[in-house]
């Protein structure tokens, strides 16, 4: 799993100098900062002030364009690697959230783990459960929440570091 953060970090990296204009994105952020520095300049002159807003918006949504192909060069495997509406699997545990008033029942295969959690300000009902044998809560209004998954946390931050290494070789 490290060696698939580092790769995909690595990856990243190359994507965006391949796809981007360096030296446009370099004057870009130059206008940004001289954007942020009229603030500190023009700070008792609302008008020069709405100005340099409206110039760091423009340079922003021109930064945000300048990333764009890598963004979506980027993004497919991301899509690719979320999570899908999926039954869940043998050993698998999840929150099963239902709105109103609701009991979920046991079911063969599926172990209700914790007692109902009512959250009153949102008219809500939780339980945690866990599968047995292969299946899926037949709860009609329940929204299935995977638990967040530590490896994929571990995974970003370790490609993160790799592109930052890698940016700066």
């Amino acid at each position: 799993m490290i060696l698939l953060a580092i790769l995909a970090g690595i990856l990243t990296t190359l994507t965006i100098r391949l796809t981007t204009n360096a030296s446009k994105l370099r004057e870009t952020m130059r206008k940004i900062h001289a954007d942020l520095l009229e603030f500190r300049l023009y700070f008792d002159e609302p008008r020069l002030i709405w100005q340099a807003q409206m110039k760091l918006v423009r340079d922003n949504f021109r930064l945000s364009v300048q990333f764009l192909p890598a963004i979506l060069i980027l993004v497919l495997p991301m899509l690719w690697l979320m999570p899908h509406d999926r039954p869940l699997r043998p050993g698998e545990a999840a929150v099963v959230t239902a709105t109103g008033h609701f009991a979920l029942q046991p079911q063969p295969g599926i172990q209700i783990e914790t007692p109902a959690l009512r959250i009153p300000h949102d008219n809500q009902i939780a339980w945690r459960i866990r599968v047995v044998r292969g299946g899926r809560p037949s709860l009609a209004p329940a929204v299935v929440h995977y638990p967040p998954n530590d490896s994929l946390v571990e995974f970003l931050l370790i490609s993160a570091a790799a592109a930052l290494i890698v940016m700066a070789i």
